[in-house]
């Protein structure tokens, strides 16, 4: 319960603008890592399901893509319903050629076919960003054919 408050009040504290970015990652980066690897799913999902409000800020923050591909598979399907609700955030601040090589097939392509409609679901409400950061083209190009 303590962790969870803590995580979201530091995700409340990392949004707010009162702190200049640098700090941001200097500060708070290793406590996110460290708050997304936390034992209990309600500390993951404090900073997961507000993680894209700092989305800009994710091209910093190197193992925290790494953490959430591991989470994308997790057993708790509210962590992996949160990890596809930010996958087109991560698009969106780290640009196509990431979300293509770093994102496509070990995370969103198996979400897609995810057992819970719920994980599925949440890929298919982040197609509207996803399109604006891809373009229809790409989309009917690189996402189509696998479905």
């Amino acid at each position: 319960e303590v962790r969870s408050k803590c995580a979201l009040a530091l995700m409340d504290a990392a949004h707010g603008g009162t702190l200049e970015d640098a700090v941001i990652l200097q500060t708070f980066g290793p406590l996110l890592e460290a708050f997304l690897q936390d034992e209990f799913h309600e500390v993951q999902l404090q900073v997961l399901t507000n993680l894209h409000k700092i989305a800009h800020l994710l091209q910093g923050l190197g193992g925290v893509v790494s953490t959430l591909l591991q989470m994308s598979k997790a057993t708790n399907w509210r962590v992996r319903q949160a990890v596809a609700q930010l996958l087109p955030h991560l698009a969106e601040a780290r640009g196509l050629e990431f979300f293509a090589q770093v994102l496509l097939e070990p995370a969103w392509l198996v979400m897609l076919l995810d057992p819970v409609a719920s994980v599925r679901q949440a890929i298919v409400d982040g197609m509207p960003l996803l399109v604006k950061v891809a373009g229809d083209e790409w989309i009917m190009q690189n996402l189509l054919p696998h479905h």
